[in-house]
């Protein structure tokens, strides 16, 4: 892989397309309207990310499922907040839209309230600071 990047960069003075060659999938780690949410490794710095594939059929069926799904990547990349997930890249296959985001491995809010079950008025300024 490195060998790889490093001929591109010499060749055509920038950094290549990102491919799904990039990174090794895991495990399915979530679910939504759109697609499915993997976990990943990117091969070259061996940081677990979180990979939503998003299936293109499901966004070109209507324009209003389009403009969620890229109103979510532009927010996204707009937002620096050391407590909201970062977005690190957004890529195209052939089948899928892949977007790349931080991996959080504790879970998700939904997730953790549903298992905690109410909280105290306290708890909840933390998490929301």
């Amino acid at each position: 892989m490195t060998k790889y990047l490093q001929n591109y960069f010499k060749t055509y003075k920038e950094s290549p397309p990102t491919t799904l060659d990039f990174y090794k999938l895991g495990k399915l780690i979530g679910k939504g309207a759109f697609g499915k949410v993997l976990l990943g490794i990117q091969k070259l710095t061996g940081l677990q990310v979180a990979i939503k594939t998003i299936d293109k059929e499901a966004i070109r069926k209507s324009e209003h499922n389009k403009r969620k799904v890229f109103q979510e990547i532009y927010i996204l990349k707009k937002i620096r907040h050391p407590n909201i997930v970062r977005i690190l890249e957004v890529f195209e296959s052939s089948k899928h839209v892949l977007i790349v985001t931080e991996y959080c491995g504790g879970g998700d809010l939904l997730h953790f309230v549903k298992n905690k079950g109410r909280l105290t008025e306290a708890e909840a300024k933390i998490i929301f600071k």
